[in-house]
């Protein structure tokens, strides 16, 4: 039905496998008999997976990781670039298990400051959230919390999304 690439945020150019982008569809037949040829930019960050020989019909599309953030929300770390995922992994994996992930993040000095909701915060100290962002590879600070009532400021995230369309349903 189209053509999908994973480009470089920087170059525009394609992605070696392994490496992160964003995701870009071109429409095929049906759609191109009605609107002009379009390359749709999605800004969806997803990693390229390895390329490896398929057989099914969907061989000749790219294989790619879930979303792992919007192209505007990665935080750059030195070196190090940091996808919404990440952060989301971390903070629904504590004790408390805060779903959705509501947080707010900003890249400063070599480090990610990170805010959170006081319930995240249920069964551990802030110098064990700490610790747990740095065994996944994240130089997190943990700046405050933020009361109940100020949960509308923080960034409800949802890149969590799963297709389950072709799933089998679960009773």
């Amino acid at each position: 039905m189209g053509l999908v690439e994973v480009i470089d945020l920087e170059t525009g150019q394609p992605v070696a496998p392994g490496e992160i982008g964003t995701m870009v569809v071109t429409p095929y037949y049906p759609f191109r008999e009605c609107m002009p040829v379009f390359r749709y930019d999605t800004r969806d960050v997803v990693r390229r997976l390895p390329a490896e020989p398929l057989t099914c019909d969907l061989a000749g599309i790219p294989g790619t990781s879930r979303i792992l953030s919007k192209a505007d929300q990665l935080l750059h770390v030195g070196t190090q670039v940091v996808t919404l995922r990440q952060l989301v992994e971390v903070i629904e994996a504590l004790p408390s298990q805060p779903w959705p992930a509501r947080f707010s993040a900003h890249a400063n000095d070599g480090a990610i400051d990170l805010v959170l909701m006081e319930a995240a915060l249920r069964g551990s100290s802030p110098e064990g959230i700490e610790r747990r962002f740095r065994e996944a590879g994240l130089p997190v600070r943990l700046r405050e919390s933020a009361p109940v009532d100020a949960e509308t400021s923080l960034r409800p995230v949802r890149a969590d999304l799963v297709e389950t369309t072709f799933a089998a349903r679960r009773d």
